[in-house]
């Protein structure tokens, strides 16, 4: 089972390169991380060999101590999002997004499976509870490059 732990346990971890109270399995760490505004989300880390990398346990750090600044870079591209002629759910976006899953490691995007990118990657709710996910991935520069809708 996985535990929920503070960001500042989860900090703790990475620090030490250790994989602490995170749930490893078949090449990917798991976690859900209580981020102290009575919301959790659910963090996922490649882990190579099932082990964390120094390099992939630096740039989690990374992102989170960036984690505020790279929220606002994809709110800038979910405010693109509009569903004012949806049917069934013309206000679902009104009450904006909540951060609600993390992954951090490679990943594949576009339609053909051989575009590889490393970095991140940032889940997002409709606070509003629209039946849809938006992901936005981001290089390791920190800057998003695309945002996916994925229906739950």
């Amino acid at each position: 089972m996985i535990e929920l732990i503070t960001v500042d346990e989860l900090i703790t971890y990475l620090e030490r390169n250790e994989a602490g109270k995170l749930d490893i399995y078949k090449g990917f760490a798991r976690a859900y991380i209580d981020m102290q505004d009575g919301e959790a989300i659910d963090l996922i880390i490649e882990a190579e060999d099932d082990k964390l990398s120094p390099e992939i346990c630096a740039f989690t750090l990374k992102v989170f101590r960036e984690l505020d600044d790279c929220v606002k870079k994809a709110m800038g591209w979910l405010e693109h999002f509009n569903l004012k002629n949806d049917r069934w759910y013309p206000n679902a976006l009104d009450a904006g997004f909540k951060l609600s899953g993390m992954y951090v490691g490679n990943f594949n995007y576009a339609h053909y499976q051989h575009f590889t990118e490393n970095g991140f990657a940032l889940s997002f709710e409709a606070v509003n509870g629209y039946p849809c996910q938006f992901t936005v991935k981001y290089h390791t520069n920190m800057w998003p490059f695309t945002v996916e809708e994925w229906v739950e």
